[in-house]
């Protein structure tokens, strides 16, 4: 051990390199000149490069994607048939249009200790069927939050706002707008990359807000658990239980389409949902999923058990 008496000589080369070990972004400056006027001066590019340093965090993606189908008319020019953006087509030439666009920006992407991702999406489609044209259209505004307490606990925050439309020509029920706000939270523990355990909670409001057929709303509380084993040798079982409470309310107006859509298959009341899922590879390009799926909806006693299996080969 030194005496307190004793003096340790360093430089800006030493502290920038231990800095940085650290952890931290350092910049080596020259020597602190002695006037105010120069010091101001460095001290304003260092609070530049911070500034690009925050900025440079930031990342964003887009993605558009277009297609359409339509019948020959003589009256079309030839262009429009290599056109994919227009969705405005007469009824009597369309076939099918749809169009996507994703907007997304993340802060921290890819950062394992915490990160932000912004996510807009919109959907229309457009389609000629037999019993007349049906549009849908969709816009889902998206905010995730990952954040690792520690190198074995994670959480996950998500909340999403939007809407879903359908439109029908000749079915009235079939015409409705579904607005809904849903937030949810999950927790994971991950031990030696083996064994994932995880809980979630989500809340959901929805209802119809179409001025012809409105009157409908629901709301859900989904609680469930995961557990994920994931071994090299003997494959990867995991398996999913929720429990799903459920309250829908339709006393103004009745709507089976409505009432279906905002559903999604479950009931009014206490949902039980369980799945299993078990993944072996036999070889090097052979491998096997076998799926067990299990629920029990509402005030019904019944439940419905649903196995499948999977092949995958892989060349």
């Amino acid at each position: 051990m030194a005496d307190e008496d004793d003096e340790f000589e360093s430089n800006s080369w030493f502290l920038t390199t231990f800095v940085r070990e650290a952890g931290a972004h350092a910049f080596r400056v020259h020597t602190i000149p002695e006037t105010s006027e120069e010091l101001k001066l460095i001290i304003e590019d260092q609070l530049v490069r911070a500034d690009l340093m925050f900025l440079g965090r930031f990342s964003s993606n887009h993605v558009i994607q277009s297609s359409r189908k339509v019948f020959s008319n003589k009256t079309t020019p030839i262009q429009d048939y290599f056109n994919p953006l227009p969705l405005n087509v007469s009824d009597t030439s369309l076939a099918s249009a749809s169009a996507t666009f994703r907007n997304s920006i993340f802060f921290n992407r890819g950062n394992p200790k915490f990160s932000v991702e912004f996510n807009s999406l919109i959907n229309t489609s457009k389609s000629l069927l037999t019993n007349g044209t049906e549009s849908r259209s969709s816009l889902q505004n998206q905010c995730i939050i990952n954040y690792t307490i520690v190198s074995t606990l994670n959480v996950r925050a998500t909340y999403n706002n939007g809407y879903r439309n359908t439109w029908s020509q000749f079915f009235p029920d079939r015409r409705f707008e579904i607005l809904y706000n849903e937030a949810s939270t999950e927790w994971s523990y991950i031990w030696r990359q083996k064994l994932r355990l995880s809980a979630d909670y989500a809340y959901s409001f929805q209802s119809n807000a179409y001025f012809e057929t409105k009157g409908q709303f629901l709301v859900s509380h989904t609680s469930g658990a995961e557990i994920k084993y994931n071994s090299a040798k003997q494959g990867v079982v995991s398996g999913k239980f929720s429990f799903v409470s459920v309250a829908y309310n339709d006393a103004l107006r009745k709507n089976a389409q409505v009432e279906f859509a905002l559903l999604q298959g479950l009931q009014s009341g206490n949902n039980f949902i369980w799945n299993i899922n078990f993944t072996r590879r036999l070889s090097e390009n052979i491998e096997v999923t076998l799926i067990y799926d299990g629920r029990k909806t509402g005030q019904s006693t019944r439940l419905i058990h649903t196995g499948s299996a999977l092949v995958r080969a892989m060349f």
